[in-house]
């Protein structure tokens, strides 16, 4: 988009800047989403207080650029004074989670980076995101995890589910044999 024609829409509709849609998406939530940089900035250099708003789903900006893979957001919302990277949205996804889910190797390592402290906190369903990046297939989401200090490669969910069981369930056999290679125990742990 051009930033030229939101500033002279914002100088003509000021009260524009923050108002969300019916679910509570603000503008800077929808920039986040999509990875336009420069209209976070000038959102928020014309007053926008929106950085950290949550829809009603209780995704922030921050989720939605962790779950899209748009590094460059993350830090910019960081920079701009973004404080909600480990916030808690629907099912008890963290932006760190749902990296992990979505495959964003990346992502995971910024928000780490960042000051993120979830890359243990497992969601409602007690998936970890080692658990969330096994029953998805993202090898390289497990080997920077693994390398983070992650020390959840065979923890269960609440069903007693591990990561490998995961991977097996999907068919995921990379994954089973990355899991392996970085010391996973589980490969004979029984369906409870």
């Amino acid at each position: 988009g051009n930033v030229g024609d939101l500033e002279n829409v914002l100088m003509e509709f000021p009260d524009l800047i923050d108002t969300p849609d019916e679910i509570g998406r603000t503008p800077m939530f929808m920039a986040a989403l999509h990875g336009h940089v420069s209209v976070i900035e000038t959102l928020v250099r014309l007053g926008s207080t929106a950085i950290d708003t949550p829809d009603i789903y209780g995704m922030t900006p921050m989720f939605m650029a962790a779950s899209n893979g748009h590094v460059l957001v993350i830090e910019t919302l960081v920079r701009l004074g973004s404080t909600v990277i480990d916030t808690l949205a629907e099912y008890g996804w963290t932006p760190m989670y749902v990296s992990a889910r979505n495959g964003h190797a990346s992502v995971i390592e910024t928000l780490v980076r960042m000051g993120s402290t979830a890359i243990d906190t497992p969601d409602e369903r007690g998936e970890t995101l080692m658990y969330a990046a096994a029953s998805q297939g993202h090898v390289s989401v497990i080997e920077a995890l693994v390398r983070l200090g992650s020390t959840t490669i065979d923890t269960p969910d609440k069903n007693g589910w591990t990561p490998m069981y995961a991977a097996a369930s999907n068919g995921h056999v990379s994954v089973i044999e990355t899991l392996v290679r970085l010391g996973s125990t589980a490969i004979d742990t029984p369906d409870e």
